[in-house]
């Protein structure tokens, strides 16, 4: 996914975690992060996804639909 949404930008970009700390008081979301990090063998089935919804997009494919653009940077 980063280097899809860093070849779509036309930039740098690299996977970098973070503590679960950044998002604040949700327990919801730090069990969420929590649970993809400690599970290794978690692995979305992608062939089953296409088998089951044929029009399923991929990060590239979504990127080109929405055409998203990265925000400028902060002054």
């Amino acid at each position: 996914m980063t280097w899809d949404l860093g070849e779509h930008a036309g930039l740098p970009a690299r996977y970098e975690a973070l503590p679960l700390a950044v998002l604040g008081d949700s327990e919801d979301a730090q069990a969420m992060f929590r649970w993809f990090a400690e599970t290794s063998a978690y692995q979305a089935d992608l062939d089953e996804v296409r088998a089951i919804h044929p029009d399923a997009w991929d990060m590239p494919t979504w990127l080109r639909a929405t055409s998203w653009t990265p925000r400028p940077p902060a002054r």
